[in-house]
């Protein structure tokens, strides 16, 4: 049976991969949003992200 190491020490590691897999995705998107201008090749993350609300500058709520 293996030992949980205590949250003290594994909280360093676990925001640091946090951290780093956000920056990882956002850098994905910035690519993929800069490189598929077709609505049909769209990835499903750069489709969400082209939701607009009711005006074109207001976020999507509902």
């Amino acid at each position: 049976m293996r030992a949980r190491p205590p949250p003290r020490i594994a909280a360093p590691g676990v925001f640091t991969t946090a951290i780093l897999t956000f920056i990882h995705s956002w850098n994905e998107i910035i690519i993929a949003v800069s490189m598929t201008n077709d609505p049909r090749i769209q990835t499903a993350t750069v489709a969400n992200s082209k939701f607009t609300g009711a005006t074109e500058f207001q976020p999507p709520f509902g």
